[in-house]
Parts: C-alpha cells; structure tokens; sequence
C-alpha cells in the first residue's frame, strides 16, 4: 500500500496492470463501435441503411416519388436503348401511382420486358462514346465519362404481381 496526500493506492502488480489496461481499451472499444457504424454505415433518404458509404464527391440518385417523370434522369420506358423507337413513339408503358403511393408499370402493348435506365449527371451521348472495345474500356475506366454507374449499391423493391412461365416475363 501506498499513500500519497492521505490517500491510499494499492501497489498494481503487472497483471493488474495489463488487466486493467485491456479492460480500458475493451470499454473504449465499446464506446466507439456506435460511432465508427454512423461514419461506415448510413441510411438513404428513405430510412434503408446503406451497406457501404458513398464516395466523397460520387453520384446518388433516389426516385422522384412524387412525380418521377418529372426527373429527366429516370428513363422508365427504356428509350435509350430502343434505337428503332423515337419519343414521338407511343409509349410501351405507363407508369401509374399506386393507393400506398409506390409505382407500378402497366404494359401498353404485348411488349412486356420492363427495363429502366437511370442516367448520371452526365446523361447519355452514345456519340461521346469513343470505343466498345472492352480492353479499351477497361484501360480508360470508363464508358461515356468518368462519372458512368461502376461498382454501385442500389436497392429497390418490387412486387410481381403476375408471372407466365411460358412467356418472357
């Protein structure tokens, strides 16, 4: 025992010691889990939390649930990659609200493969795209510009609603 100003300290043997060091590094370890999973690990505007952050300075994009054709990023009747149709085309879908306030894609026609694009800031310029060779591609990193979709979370849900095996759904 030792006393120091009138208090006594129990003399801490090197296993107290490092019990007592591991315990604090133990409790500190405790304490900021919480706080690394808000810096790792955020939630989307919709409450869905992120599995990984998004890159300083890298591109989100959410669905405009209130009027999503207003959102010139948001190409849900997949005319981009029609090339035989134009927007003076009728369209093949139409996309309706439905009474929970989600969206559902109605076919117009007998076409019934649903593809939906989702531009980046940059849009889509298939006369900006120099080369589809992969190689070249690869060496560049990427398609149109630097700000192209690559290595991206994205989460959606959906509903079927009806399924026909023996056509393609």
């Amino acid at each position: 025992m030792y006393y120091i100003n009138g208090l006594q300290f129990q003399k801490l043997t090197r296993i107290s010691l490092s019990s007592f060091i591991c315990s604090l590094l133990l409790i500190l370890m405790i304490l900021t889990i919480p706080l690394l999973n808000n810096a790792i690990a955020s939630k989307d505007i919709f409450g869905v939390e992120k599995i990984y952050p998004t890159k300083k300075g890298g591109e989100e994009w959410y669905i405009d649930m209130i009027n999503p054709l207003a959102d010139n990023r948001f190409d849900p009747y997949n005319l981009l990659a029609m090339e035989d149709r134009n927007s003076e085309d009728p369209p093949l879908f139409k996309i309706i609200r439905n009474k929970d306030n989600s969206w559902k894609m109605v076919p117009l026609t007998d076409y019934t493969s649903i593809r939906i694009n989702i531009l980046t800031d940059d849009g889509y310029n298939q006369n900006k795209i120099e080369t589809f060779d992969h190689n070249k591609l690869a060496e560049k990193g990427y398609m149109q510009s630097q700000h192209d979709w690559k290595n991206i979370e994205m989460t959606g849900y959906i509903k079927l609603n009806k399924f026909d095996i023996d056509k393609e759904n």
